[in-house]
């Protein structure tokens, strides 16, 4: 189940303190209508008082989901202790976990396990498209979703979302992009990060562009951190 505590929030807009009650632990296969809330960017949102003004608080939060095994902290402040949080879960391990910083890369994590992707591979080919849209390199990429085929007779694509000073732009890539690229990076080694039994070696990696930037610059797997 969820757990959440009362705390303080101070509105981004008069400055003026405020209560709100922040969800600190999510699991969606227990309350699946959370998980909704969560993606639409409405599950910790601040409504001021005063002056009316409406806030997304990001703050420590642990999301699981416990049929699909996938578990992903965000760490705002990155003050958190893996080692007690991966006492604290215990056994059995979840087969994906992941360390975020902040909420709209816990959400772009939730959508990608969704759509059976590994997010390994989507953060290397998100590098990738953004080194070839040069305007566009230091925007903030994300994945949104899936999509098939569609009337127009273009085959299964990869929606993303590049977040610019001019607002969002949207861009589709052929799936088959992200299945050669996945092929090549298992070829050299990228995904042989889990066990046998299907459990993640490396618990609350962050892949992120880092992460991305070093598959590139060495032939050999960047360490996780």
């Amino acid at each position: 189940m969820s757990s959440s505590r009362e705390d303080t929030v101070v509105c981004p807009g008069c400055a003026k303190p405020g209560q709100l009650r922040l969800t600190t632990s999510l699991d969606v296969t227990a309350e699946p209508s959370k998980k909704e809330q969560l993606l639409r960017g409405r599950l910790s949102t601040f409504t001021c008082a005063h002056c009316g003004r409406e806030a997304r608080i990001v703050h420590p939060l642990l999301y699981k989901d416990t049929a699909q095994g996938l578990v992903v902290q965000l760490d705002p402040e990155g003050t958190l202790d893996v080692t007690s949080l991966v006492a604290r879960l215990g056994e059995p391990r979840p087969r994906v976990s992941r360390l975020v910083r902040d909420g709209n890369a816990l959400i772009e994590k939730v959508r990608i396990h969704d759509a059976s992707l590994d997010d390994r591979v989507v953060e290397v080919m998100k590098l990738l498209l953004a080194v070839s849209h040069a305007e566009h390199m230091n925007a903030p990429w994300y994945f949104e979703r899936a999509e098939d085929a569609n009337k127009s007779n273009k085959g299964p694509a990869l929606l993303f979302t590049i977040v610019t000073a001019k607002g969002p732009l949207a861009t589709r890539r052929p799936r088959a992009e992200y299945d050669a690229l996945a092929a090549d990076l298992e070829s050299r080694g990228a995904l042989a990060s889990t066990s046998a039994a299907g459990e993640a070696d490396e618990p609350f990696a962050i892949i992120d562009r880092d992460y991305a930037r070093q598959w590139l610059a060495q032939p050999s797997p960047p360490v996780t951190r």
